[in-house]
């Protein structure tokens, strides 16, 4: 199945981070993201930061944390991993991740489910 599709177990908790807690985030997110300024703008000071753990169905991805600003989820972390930008976050920092360049006759093939 496809990461999208899983079913999650349920949410185990949904708080607003403590502004050591944002520090930490932040520093994380910053150390992780180093070459885009926009971001140390984007988790402002004064940023409303909520942390949501989600327990997925399947027990092997561990803890799922969603890390929102504003109630917009702005990036996932998994188990301890770096934290991995969402759709918003790219939205507003476009440049955030590298681009990649499919040649047009690939593309067909992701169109329709092709693993490539």
């Amino acid at each position: 199945k496809q990461w999208y599709q899983r079913r999650v177990r349920g949410v185990k908790s949904s708080v607003q981070l403590k502004s050591s807690e944002k520090k930490k985030f932040r520093a994380l997110v910053e150390q992780c993201f180093s070459s885009h300024p926009e971001i140390s703008e984007l988790l402002g000071n004064k940023a409303n930061i909520t942390i949501t753990k989600i327990l997925p169905h399947d027990t092997t991805l561990g803890m799922i944390e969603v890390h929102c600003l504003d109630k917009t989820p702005m990036f996932v972390t998994l188990e301890g991993e770096i934290p991995i930008p969402t759709v918003y976050t790219l939205w507003k920092v476009p440049d955030l991740l590298p681009r990649v360049m499919v040649p047009l006759n690939v593309l067909d093939g992701l169109v329709v489910g092709a693993d490539v």
